[in-house]
């Protein structure tokens, strides 16, 4: 059994397609069960309320750079799982 929690979401690198070996941005992943479901539409940059908060964020995105980059090639575009935050 995972320790994680059904729902989670961390910082992921996105590899965009004409950059095949260059990471090119961090996104917001959210997933269930451990499955990716949905991915922020546009890149994140650290955010906070205050010094404290701006740092927690930009380590988040840090982590990001351990964990295995996700290849936009490689996402199932049957359902989109970018959020569009203009609705």
């Amino acid at each position: 059994m995972s320790d994680k929690p059904e729902r989670y979401w961390n910082y992921r690198v996105l590899v965009h397609d004409e950059f095949e070996h260059n990471p090119s941005d961090i996104r917001q992943c959210h997933y269930e069960n451990d499955e990716l479901v949905m991915m922020s539409a546009e890149p994140m940059f650290p955010t906070g309320e205050g010094m404290d908060e701006l740092r927690g964020d930009l380590e988040k995105m840090m982590e990001a750079l351990d964990r295995e980059p996700i290849m936009k090639s490689s996402l199932s575009y049957g359902k989109d799982l970018t959020a569009n935050d203009s609705a």
